[in-house]
């Protein structure tokens, strides 16, 4: 009974929030019946018991108002943990539901909030912010609740005022200034609208003339040679029942999953398979073995076809965002530079060194190099190729005698 009270969430909550304002509604009632019982205790006393036992009553007092002491009642946090929200809601939904500054811990009187545990919330893995709020309170709060014990521990031992520690933290503020300034500019560019026309774009590609890719839900069964795959196709031609043949598979994998493949896309299969599928209607064997590998052999039957779902602009915009983020962060550098005063130096002569010139010496010296690469690369396929009769000289030399007693 005890470990299911000290390990239930309703109970801790009726303790630390309940339980204070109802407590402190009896607060006075309890006091006035105290009183009246002690002045009763004391009257007995004086009249019934020795000296010796009125002693007693008196040390005892002050040790019965320690233990009241003790089991004072939680301060009331005013804090109303009652939620109406889904089993497998994600945690971020359920805080949102929450006041922001909600007290979530204490660390030596500093307060930890609900609006803290959001953005740590917001910065953990995508597979962590989708468990419901039961799942990660306890393991998130406490992480916080570690974390602002450690840097308490490291100002107190005076970290942040060793040098390099302060060299460290000037550069990560540095770093975050710039990211928040970069971002910024980013999003000025890179605005909904141009995703929108980039995934419009991306669309025509995607769909090839319009029309979506196909998927394939298949059957399959495996075996170790070409004349046993050929066999079981005849079979399946014959009318035996598929799933008899891939109980003859040698593959273990085919076997646990009962040949079921699920589906496949055409893109992922080879090219003259994938032809031979799509031709193929629904519930029929394709019609020739295919090798695999080495000692698979496959026979493959189609149970189902369908074009695979279009991607919706709100799962590819993040992707597209990455593609073209490098061009628009390239203009946003230029901007700035454009606005900067700025010279480089060169460490031979100390003077200001012309930057557009060296661009066009480094990038040169780059396409010697590359061409000099591609050259050496052909003379080296040349010298490993075999040699053939009509460019070998030797071969020549060898030909020329029976050309001539021919002739």
């Amino acid at each position: 009974m005890r470990a299911f009270l000290s390990s239930s969430p309703i109970l801790a909550l009726f303790l630390t929030v309940a339980l204070p304002f109802s407590l402190a509604g009896c607060n006075e009632e309890k006091e006035k019946k105290s009183t009246d019982t002690q002045k009763e205790s004391t009257t007995k006393a004086k009249a019934e018991a020795p000296k010796t036992d009125e002693k007693k009553s008196v040390e005892a007092k002050p040790a019965e108002a320690k233990v009241d002491a003790k089991n004072e009642a939680p301060k009331a946090s005013g804090q109303n943990f009652k939620l109406d929200q889904d089993a497998d809601e994600p945690a971020l939904k359920t805080l949102a539901k929450l006041d922001p500054k909600q007290v979530v811990a204490r660390v030596e009187g500093d307060e930890i909030t609900v609006a803290q545990l959001i953005d740590a919330l917001k910065a953990a893995p995508d597979q962590v912010r989708a468990l419901p709020l039961s799942k990660v309170y306890i393991s998130m709060v406490k992480r916080l609740r570690d974390m602002r014990a450690l840097v308490d521990a490291a100002n107190k031992a005076g970290v942040d005022k060793i040098p390099e520690v302060q060299k460290k933290m000037q550069e990560a503020s540095e770093a975050v200034k710039v990211k928040y300034f970069v971002d910024e500019k980013l999003n000025a560019k890179i605005t909904p609208e141009f995703l929108k026309k980039q995934f419009d774009e991306f669309m025509k590609i995607y769909k090839k003339d319009g029309k979506s890719e196909k998927e394939f839900r298949l059957m399959v069964t495996i075996v170790k040679d070409k004349a046993a795959a050929e066999a079981l196709l005849a079979r399946a031609k014959k009318g035996e029942k598929f799933e008899d043949l891939v109980a003859l598979s040698t593959d273990d994998k085919v076997k646990e999953t009962k040949g079921e493949l699920g589906y496949v896309r055409f893109s992922e299969l080879p090219k003259d398979l994938a032809e031979k599928i799509q031709k193929a209607a629904a519930g029929v064997v394709i019609d020739s073995a295919v090798e695999l590998g080495k000692d698979k052999w496959a026979v493959f039957k189609k149970m189902d076809q369908r074009d695979v779902p279009d991607p919706t602009f709100e799962e590819v915009a993040p992707d597209l965002k990455k593609v073209v983020m490098p061009q628009f962060f390239a203009e946003v550098l230029t901007d700035v530079l454009k606005d900067t005063k700025s010279e480089l130096i060169d460490y031979k002569t100390g003077l200001p060194m012309d930057e557009k010139a060296e661009e066009a010496k480094a990038k040169a010296a780059a396409e010697e190099m590359a061409k000099s690469q591609t050259t050496a690369d052909s003379a080296s396929t040349e010298a490993t190729a075999p040699e053939s009769t009509a460019s070998s000289p030797e071969k020549k030399a060898e030909a020329a005698p029976a050309t001539e007693a021919k002739k």
